[in-house]
């Protein structure tokens, strides 16, 4: 039981954190120049200078996906109507170059987003 009550005689030290501190951290740098303040309005210059991807962020791509679904269930309705073999020509012709639009409309998107990607030779 002495051996209880004795009291070690190892020196007490406080527990102290050995890690350094955090540096603070850098604030993020913006990708894009900051939009104009209320009021303002951007230049022609800056406008014109924007990608095509800025601009265009797929609602174009949309909007040719869409027209060009109605006008084929437009055609696939006029074959119907007509019930003749002949009117299947024109109708892919039609279907083959709505499919070059849209298929040219992804093409452009991705095309943009590589070259937005490619560092700026300032």
């Amino acid at each position: 039981m002495s051996a209880q009550l004795q009291q070690s005689h190892r020196p007490v030290t406080a527990a102290r954190s050995h890690r350094l501190p955090n540096p603070p951290l850098a604030p993020p740098q913006p990708s894009r120049p900051a939009t104009a303040a209320v009021g303002e309005t951007a230049s022609r210059e800056t406008a014109s200078n924007r990608s095509h991807a800025e601009r265009d962020v797929g609602l174009g791509l949309l909007f040719r996906f869409l027209l060009a679904t109605s006008v084929v269930v437009a055609v696939v309705m006029l074959v119907e109507a007509v019930g003749q073999d002949w009117i299947l020509v024109p109708a892919m012709a039609i279907h083959l170059a709505l499919t070059y639009v849209v298929l040219h409309g992804i093409f452009l998107l991705l095309k943009d987003g590589y070259e937005s990607d490619a560092p700026d030779a300032r």
